[in-house]
Parts: structure tokens; C-alpha cells; sequence
């Protein structure tokens, strides 16, 4: 099949892109590498940007010319989301696209506003939308820019063949009532270009690191806040990392010495991060409530669930601290599990059966 994969977000269509060339398909990524965290990976950019304002009339006339040439005529195109290029051409963009392939399908990779009206809606026990007011009223509005977005989210997940979550239950609930919601999928990652690395304390201290990308969507004050203490307490045993957002392969660099991966905390579910930094070998803290293992096919899933809650993530980090001699074989077991429920040919694979349905 000719295949064109829209958009990027934490290397999950970089991945997708490895594993269905593996299975001998044409395959193109059209991406602007998640911004900041310039993933590699992309056949061409998506949008035009050249350091000025993308929010323009001209900014449409600029990015034509590769919509002709290079975004249609596929058997299959999947968007990364529903929200890419700039909202004032989003639609007409998007209209484009769906009309002159001949299937399209939409991941929903994580917050819009329809998990917004879920969140207000007392669907969610927490949220990433907690503690954070003016980013959640963000979502929804009386604006024009508002409406628009709405307008043409409605218009692309209605259109689209297939809805297909990459987080159980957190990005199911909000779609239920879509009848073009597909099966979860999960993250594929491509493990032959991660290298599995043996979870050893070296110097005698165990480091541990997070990442603040995104920090109040990942809730990032409570894993800081968490961290200073364990860094305080533990001052011979530990050495922890918080960094701001850096390229993707400078991040796999600084979170190749971690022995711990602090990842989220107000998620229901475990993300790409979580996933790469199992394939690694490290032990993560992140998402995995009671409603995720559900829908997980493979059991025995390492990650360690944590909450909003700073004592809740100091207790965990205690008691991996207590049990350093382990750190080794639990890292091994996230590598396993990676190639068992991520391995981005079978995952891959997955993708082509819902795609033909």
C-alpha cells in the first residue's frame, strides 16, 4: 500500500514509518518533528515556516505547492491528530486531504476538547487538566478562533474511517459515542535502533530523572516537589535530574545514565516516553491505573503507577531505593514487555488490519 503518515508526536509515526517499510509498504512522513524535539525521520516538512508568522493567508499560498505535490494520491493517510496547521486554513487543508485519498484515519494521541468536556464533565477521577484552569479553558471558548477549532475538529473525526486511540480508557471514554471509534493500538517502537542497556547504579547512586515537558499537563510540580525531598533525604545514594525539554536525541543521550524515569503523574496510562525508556532498560513512573491494565494484552506491565500526589511518589521512589540490588532485573523485565506489547513490526501489522477493515 501507498501510505502517507501526517504529522509527528513523540516519534510515534517515526516508528509506525520503520515498522510498515519492515512489512514492505510504501511509506511517507510528512512532519515538522514535534517542534522543539526534532525528531528525525521525515520525508518532507509539513508546513512552511520560515521564523515568522504561520498564521496567515500566505502562509496557505506557501504550503499548496507541497499539498499538490506531495499529500495526495495515497491508499492510506492517518493524522497524528486532528489539530495540525494553523486553525485559519485547518479546514480547508484538511477537506483536501480526505477528498483525494482514499482512506483517512485519525490517532487521537492525547488532550482536545473533547477529553476537555469529559474532564468537566466528572468523567475522570483527575486530569491533566487539574490545577491548571487557564490551559483548560483554553480548549473551549466563545472566540472565533474557538468555534473554528471546534468546527473542524467535528469535521475531521467524523469523516475520518477509523478513531484509533493509543491510550486505553483515558482517550476511549471521551469518543464512546463515536461509531468510528477503532481498537486501542499501541506505541510502536522500533527496538533494533534502541539499544537495551544493563540497569546498573554506577558510583553507588542511583540517578533518577524527569523531564519537564509540557510540566503542568505531566504535573510536574508534584513529581519536582517529590524529587527535591528524595534528593535531600538521599543525598549519598541518589543524584536527581530535572531538565526542560531538549532535542529527542539529546534526550535519549541524558536518559541513557538514568536509572529511574519520572514521567508523568496525571495520566491514566503510560506514553511514548515511558515506552522508550523501557526499551532502554529503565524503570519508569508514570500512569497505569486499574482502567489501563484492562485493556493491556500483555501482563506483567513494569511501570509503576504514580498520582498527583507527592507523598504518593515519594513512598514509590523509597522503596525502589530500598530495593536497589532489583533495579537491574526490573529494567530488564520493561525491556521485555516493550518487545512483547510495543515491537513496531507487530504493532505495525495491527495498523494495516484496522486500516482495511
Amino acid at each position: 500500500m501507498k501510505i502517507l503518515l501526517l504529522g509527528d508526536y513523540s516519534a510515534v509515526h517515526k516508528n509506525l514509518k520503520e515498522g510498515l517499510l519492515e512489512l514492505g509498504h510504501n511509506v511517507k512522513l510528512a512532519s515538522d518533528g514535534d517542534w522543539e524535539k526534532r525528531i528525525p525521520g521525515r520525508d518532507f516538512p509539513l508546513t512552511v515556516d520560515k521564523g515568522g508568522n504561520r498564521f496567515t493567508r500566505k502562509y496557505y499560498q506557501e504550503i499548496q505547492p507541497l499539498l499538490n505535490r506531495q499529500l495526495y494520491g495515497y491508499d492510506i493517510v492517518q493524522a497524528i491528530s486532528a489539530n495540525l496547521f494553523d486553525w485559519k486554513n485547518r479546514l480547508q487543508i484538511y477537506r483536501k486531504i480526505i477528498s483525494r485519498n482514499e482512506q483517512f484515519f485519525c490517532i487521537l494521541p492525547g488532550d482536545d476538547y473533547y477529553v476537555y468536556r469529559a474532564w468537566k464533565a466528572g468523567k475522570f477521577r483527575y486530569s491533566s487538566f487539574d490545577d491548571n484552569k487557564e490551559w483548560a479553558d483554553s480548549w473551549i471558548g466563545d472566540s472565533v478562533a474557538h468555534k473554528r477549532n471546534e468546527e473542524v475538529y467535528d469535521y475531521v473525526l467524523s469523516r475520518a474511517e477509523g478513531l484509533i486511540p493509543v491510550n486505553p480508557y483515558e482517550l476511549e471514554i471521551p469518543y464512546a459515542g463515536m461509531k468510528n471509534l477503532r481498537r486501542y493500538i499501541p506505541f510502536p517502537i522500533n527496538t533494533q535502533q534502541i539499544a537495551y542497556q544493563p540497569n546498573t547504579v554506577k558510583n553507588g547512586k542511583i540517578v533518577i530523572y524527569h523531564s519537564t515537558t509540557r510540566p503542568k499537563y505531566k504535573g510536574s510540580s508534584y513529581i519536582e516537589e517529590a524529587m527535591r525531598y528524595i534528593q535531600k533525604k538521599y543525598t549519598d545514594d541518589v543524584e536527581c535530574i530535572i531538565r526542560d525539554m531538549v532535542p529527542y536525541t539529546e534526550w535519549l543521550d541524558i536518559m541513557s545514565r538514568a536509572n529511574i524515569i519520572v514521567d508523568q503523574c496525571k495520566s491514566y496510562s503510560y506514553g511514548m516516553t515511558a515506552a522508550l525508556s523501557m526499551a532502554k532498560g529503565k524503570i519508569v513512573l508514570s500512569g497505569l491505573e486499574p482502567e489501563t491494565l484492562s485493556s493491556i494484552a500483555t501482563p506483567g506491565c513494569p511501570v509503576l503507577n504514580i498520582k498527583p500526589d507527592t507523598a504518593q511518589i515519594v513512598d514509590t521512589l523509597e522503596k525502589l531505593i530500598s530495593q536497589r540490588k532489583d533495579i537491574e532485573e526490573m529494567g530488564y523485565r520493561g525491556r521485555l514487555f516493550v518487545e512483547k506489547e510495543h515491537d513496531y513490526i507487530k504493532v505495525a501489522q495491527m495498523y494495516i488490519e484496522e486500516w482495511n477493515k
